[in-house]
């Protein structure tokens, strides 16, 4: 005896929006029709009394739409694979997530002894859409085995738990997958968090030495301006090369150093005025008067050297200097002293920086004097000693620098020769006379 064999497709369970039991309904393959669709199906259905059978295929699916469903048609098809085929979400077997439809569910509306309707709609607990229905009309020539059924009933289940089972088993899976990666996402948190501190720390370190050295850089600048180390060093009694007010102030001179100068050189003026020259003074070559103006550095330390103190040192430096000025002739032996100290010397004269030296002018010599000796020539031995012996030269002044530049000189006309002077014969004398 051959076993029989096992019976196909599933059993499903189709609730009602009654009270009453639900209604139990067989899914398997149909060979009606030639095409390789999963939706050539055949369903049988029992209400525990009567058969209700219908047969499905592609080609029906636009009567089965709702009249009030304005969606497309793959939104129907979609609805009938996830409920009648039992495709569940996350298979191989099932379409992508995006065509699943939120709050789909199967039920039975509607029974009596002649038909009984399948529908399919939405429900997101606010509103219900219609989306498809199926009527099935009763048939007295299908017969049910109930052991059949039990039997895919049972393998239904079975299968169902151990989907259960690895879904469960992946879902702890994924849980563990999910808390390691929880825990690495709070490790690299700390992680990142310290090393932000650990950098903001770096940062705060490097910024406070950066400050530090310019507070210690701006002390030192500080101080450098204070003691004139920007801008030029000190000059003279305290003040800088560059501040021309206290220059100017150290250039000042005092009350009686200007009294006395200025007596001085009035003095000086009224000698010269009172005073006949003896003989004009040659005059000096243009080059000996042209002077150099004076440089800013020459400025600056000509007015903090402090000034004269007295009229003798200024005389003293005038002298030392080369200048050619004599003091105004008085009674007082202090003033004579000055005057013959104002004297320049031979090797002063004429050697100021910058000038040539003068040539030295021969004096003039005093006319001759009769001696009553005896005739020059005597014995043949010349012209008498002594007799012309040249007088001392006369002091030759020169008016005070005024600042201005000397007009250029004329060229000195060169001295003649003085004559020797005539002596009678009577007037000779020897020397052994002498």
């Amino acid at each position: 005896m051959s076993a029989p064999d096992a019976p196909r497709g599933h059993i499903v369970s189709l609730p009602r929006l009654t009270s009453d039991p639900p209604i139990l309904a067989q899914i398997l393959p149909s060979d009606v029709s030639k095409s390789k669709s999963p939706l050539n199906l055949q369903i049988i259905a029992t209400d525990g009394a009567l058969v209700f059978s219908a047969t499905l295929t592609p080609a029906l699916l636009p009567s089965l739409r709702a009249p009030s469903f304005t969606g497309p048609e793959t939104d129907i098809e979609t609805a009938l694979r996830r409920t009648l085929l039992d495709e569940t979400f996350g298979d191989g077997n099932t379409d992508s997530v995006e065509h699943a439809l939120k709050g789909l569910e199967l039920v039975v509306p509607h029974v009596d002894d002649d038909n009984l309707q399948l529908a399919w709609r939405l429900n997101d607990g606010k509103s219900v859409t219609p989306l498809a229905t199926l009527p099935l009309e009763a048939s007295s020539d299908t017969e049910i085995d109930p052991l059949a059924w039990l039997y895919l009933s049972t393998t239904r289940t079975q299968t169902l738990l151990t989907r259960l089972r690895e879904t469960e088993a992946l879902l702890a899976t994924r849980n563990r997958a999910l808390n390691a990666i929880k825990t690495e996402l709070s490790t690299f948190v700390e992680r990142k968090k310290a090393h932000d501190a650990k950098l903001l720390d770096g940062f705060a370190k490097v910024v406070n030495s950066k400050k530090v050295k310019v507070r210690e850089l701006t002390r030192v600048l500080g101080g450098v301006k204070m003691e004139g180390g920007i801008g030029g060093g000190r000059v003279g009694g305290g003040a800088t090369a560059g501040d021309p007010g206290e220059a100017a102030k150290e250039a000042t001179p005092d009350d009686d150093d200007t009294d006395a100068d200025a007596q001085t050189t009035a003095s000086d003026r009224d000698a010269e005025s009172a005073e006949p020259s003896a003989s004009p003074s040659p005059p000096r070559s243009a080059k000996a008067t042209r002077t150099k103006p004076p440089t800013r550095a020459a400025k600056a330390a000509k007015a903090t050297k402090p000034l004269a103190k007295s009229t003798r040192t200024t005389r003293a430096t005038r002298a030392s200097r080369g200048t050619k000025r004599a003091s105004v002739p008085s009674d007082s032996e202090s003033d004579s002293d000055d005057a013959f100290e104002a004297l320049p010397s031979k090797s002063a004269k004429g050697k100021e920086k910058g000038d040539e030296p003068m040539p030295d002018a021969e004096p003039e010599l005093p006319p001759p004097r009769k001696l009553p000796f005896g005739k020059i020539g005597g014995k043949g031995r010349g012209t008498a000693r002594g007799a012309s012996a040249a007088p001392e030269p006369v002091l030759k002044t020169e008016p005070l620098s005024t600042g201005k530049k000397a007009p250029p000189a004329r060229k000195a006309a060169p001295a003649k020769k003085a004559t020797p002077p005539s002596v009678d014969e009577d007037s000779e004398m020897t020397d052994d006379e002498l």
